[in-house]
C-alpha cells in the first residue's frame, strides 16, 4: 500500500507540476499575444496620427487658398463697385445736365409760344 501510496503521490506531484507548466506556458502565451495585440493598435494609431496630420496640413493649405480666392474676389468687387460708384456719379452729373438743358429749352419754348402768340395777333389785325 505504501508503494501504491507513493506512486499515487508521483503521479499527483506529475500532474500538478504538469498542470503548473501548463499553465505558466499559457500565461506566457497569453501575455505574448496581448502584447501583440497592443502593439499592432499602437502601429495603428501611429499610422492613423500620420494620415491625420497630412489631412491636417491639407485642409490648412485649402482654407488659404480659399481665403487668398475670397481676398481677391472682395478686392476686385470693391473695385467694381467704386468704378459703378464713379459712373453712377457721372450718370447724375449728365441728368443735372440735361435738366438744366431741357428748363433752357422749355424757357425758350415758353419765350418762343409769347413771340408766336404775339405774332398770330399782329398778323391778325
Amino acid at each position: 500500500m505504501r508503494k501504491g501510496l507513493l506512486a499515487w503521490n508521483i503521479i499527483l506531484t506529475l500532474l500538478l507540476f504538469s498542470a503548473i507548466g501548463i499553465g505558466y506556458l499559457e500565461y506566457n502565451r497569453f501575455n505574448e499575444n496581448t502584447y501583440e495585440k497592443i502593439y499592432t493598435i499602437n502601429e495603428h494609431l501611429k499610422e492613423i496620427n500620420k494620415v491625420m496630420t497630412k489631412q491636417t496640413e491639407v485642409i490648412n493649405r485649402h482654407t488659404e487658398i480659399i481665403n487668398e480666392h475670397a481676398k481677391l474676389i472682395n478686392e476686385e468687387y470693391i473695385v467694381a463697385i467704386e468704378a459703378n460708384q464713379h459712373t453712377l456719379n457721372e450718370m447724375v452729373e449728365l441728368i443735372t445736365e440735361y435738366r438744366d438743358v431741357i428748363n433752357k429749352n422749355a424757357a425758350y419754348f415758353g419765350e418762343l409760344l409769347e413771340e408766336l402768340e404775339s405774332l398770330s395777333i399782329t398778323l391778325a389785325q
